[in-house]
């Protein structure tokens, strides 16, 4: 079969190289590359391609929709538009060239190779189409009738044709779940206000980029259908939030973006920003499910010295962390200040995922004390960084970072590796009953490889499962899906201890409580700060305490810094604890002296 001979008129290297590539890979034939519209009518007269891709914009005194005009004047090539912004003025000129397609950069594989075969084909019935006719002008006048007819059948053709043609427009420039307006029209329209405010000094627009508060979540656990009526949900709310003339897209994902377009004062945007906020807030019910969900929203207002729609939508996007960092379910305005600390985050996560080969990450550990008998009966391991420049950086900051990025996974299991395997020595060397406390996150969980690494780190280190005690948090366990209780008891039927961490500091469902294989509860240190003192934390912790025993439970107090703090927990009959009082964080060589100290 003979190669498709394709013409590609680009005035940019790098994406005519790519296209070329891309073509060659689809099974065309590249005959010739030219930058500028000169050249392109030039070499189809030479070439006499079968297709030409002709990129509207060109070096040179004429652009692709004149080079086109002049190439269909003198040759019969179909011809398809290249373009990256697509205005209404360009489009009415393009069609006068009666093109056979549009493709907008940067280019979809699939969709270059349907826009050239459905070219392709156009153009293989237009020529047929041409022949029939001349057919039909010879027999003109014995079959008038079935001439008549044969024109309704074309008319009818060429308005399906054209129907599919404005369709494809459409599709090219909208999301195809929500039917929203996509990145690239988003794009436009926010070049159009920006081009508006650089000539007018008093037009004002924002931009708002959203994006859904633990959307992944609810998508794993109830499945990818719930979740696509979950955004045309989404999109519809924020439709009935903005006005006529704003412009709401989605952008990919769950990441949706609005262009308020000439408002008169900045508190427009936080207005519309709380009214999204409210509406998207009020549950859903998917498939018997009542969902509810909130979004996080970045907010630029202040465009005056702004110059290209990129840097828009990366300070907005830059807000909307900003905003999700702190809990989610609120919006930020975006300041200077905002982007040194996106940069230093950036800098920040790509050293993080360094850390581990360049050795910087350490295991510290914390002993917790039986109030019963004084004597250390486990530790908390817990991760640090050294940084080679920085020093030591907290983890307040770089654990945040890892949850979010994804890194918490792998950081997790070399934490799990090293603790375990530096419990085993112990072990060995003569301290049998000491237990490993070690924090899991919820990333952790949506792997669904959790119990697995758990095992295999297990077995690689030959400790026994009673030795090791998982702690989450509370908001975690109060959340947990059916998946996460079954990775829970897997590890729970092997021994496998589990923790529930910062107990107190939300809201805990106790008929919950029981279904989850949790032994100890661990009451967290903002109790115990003010227990002396206190009487509403002295009856929160006599509560757990109570509570906990009553379930079987174990209790463990963090964050005892005070003799007092503890002779008033030991009276309340806690199990065990852990703070400053006995000791911080402190490397395994430090712990070890302090096992053999208190042993002796």
């Amino acid at each position: 079969m003979t190669q498709t001979q394709i013409l590609l008129v680009e005035d940019e290297n790098l994406i005519a190289l790519d296209l070329t590539h891309r073509l060659n890979n689809l099974g065309y034939m590249v005959v010739g590359w030219v930058p500028s519209g000169e050249e392109a009518i030039v070499l189809a007269a030479q070439l006499s391609p079968d297709l030409v891709l002709m990129d509207i914009k060109l070096k040179g005194r004429i652009d692709g929709i004149e080079a086109a005009e002049q190439i269909k004047a003198q040759l019969d090539i179909p011809i398809i538009y290249l373009t990256a912004f697509v205005d209404k003025a360009t489009i009415q000129r393009a069609k006068i060239t009666a093109p056979f397609g549009y493709l907008v950069k940067p280019v979809d594989e699939r969709e270059l190779s349907t826009i050239i075969e459905m070219a392709l084909h156009k153009h293989q019935l237009e020529q047929q189409l041409k022949q029939y006719r001349l057919h039909l002008e010879e027999l003109v006048t014995e079959r008038t009738a079935e001439l008549a007819r044969s024109n309704q059948l074309l008319q009818e053709e060429i308005n399906r044709r054209q129907k599919a043609e404005e369709q494809y427009l459409h599709d090219a420039f909208h999301d195809g779940l929500t039917s929203l307006p996509n990145r690239a029209l988003f794009v436009e329209h926010l070049e159009r206000s920006l081009g508006h405010a650089r000539r007018s000094g008093k037009y004002l627009f924002a931009v708002l980029m959203l994006d859904l508060d633990r959307f992944k979540v609810i998508n794993d656990s109830l499945g990818h259908t719930v979740g696509d009526q979950l955004l045309i949900t989404t999109a519809r709310r924020l439709e009935s939030c903005t006005r006529p003339g704003d412009t709401v897209a989605r952008l990919g994902g769950d990441e949706f973006a609005v262009l308020l377009d000439d408002i008169k004062h900045v508190d427009e945007a936080r207005s519309i920003a709380d009214q999204i906020h409210q509406q998207i807030a009020s549950p859903i019910n998917l498939e018997a499910h009542e969902i509810t969900i909130t979004t996080s929203i970045g907010i630029v207002t202040d465009v005056k010295d702004y110059y290209r729609p990129a840097e828009l939508m990366r300070d907005a996007d830059t807000a909307m962390y900003q905003a999700k960092a702190q809990g989610g379910s609120q919006h930020k305005i975006f300041d200077v200040q905002m982007y040194t600390q996106a940069v230093k985050r950036l800098r920040l996560e790509t050293e993080l995922r360094q850390a581990i080969e360049r050795e910087e990450l350490e295991v510290h550990y914390q002993p917790i004390i039986s109030l019963a008998n004084k004597s250390i009966t486990g530790v908390e391991a817990l991760l640090r960084w050294v940084h080679p420049q920085l020093g030591n950086i907290a983890p307040s900051e770089f654990i945040p970072l890892a949850e979010e990025t994804g890194l918490i996974v792998s950081l997790g299991q070399w934490l799990l590796e090293k603790s375990c395997a530096q419990i085993k020595d112990w072990h060995l060397a003569g301290y049998q009953s000491l237990r490993l406390a070690i924090n899991v996150s919820m990333r952790q969980f949506q792997t669904r490889k959790l119990a697995e690494m758990v095992k295999l780190v297990l077995t690689d280190t030959n400790l026994t499962p009673e030795a090791l005690d998982l702690e989450i948090t509370e908001s975690v366990a109060m959340t947990s899906t059916e998946l996460d209780l079954v990775c829970l008891r897997k590890l729970s039927a092997i021994g496998v201890q589990f923790t529930i961490d910062d107990f107190g500091t939300g809201y805990s469902s106790f008929s919950r409580l029981k279904t989850l294989p949790v032994s100890i509860l661990k009451i967290d240190k903002s109790l115990i700060k003010d227990l002396v003192s206190d009487p509403d934390s002295q009856a929160i912790v006599t509560a757990i305490v109570a509570m906990a025993h009553s379930l079987k439970m174990k209790v463990i107090a963090e964050g005892v810094e005070t003799g007092a703090q503890r002779d008033w927990l030991q009276a309340q009959r806690c199990d065990e604890m852990q703070g400053f009082l006995i000791s911080p964080p402190v490397s395994a060589e430090t712990l070890t002296e302090l096992l053999q100290k208190i042993g002796d």
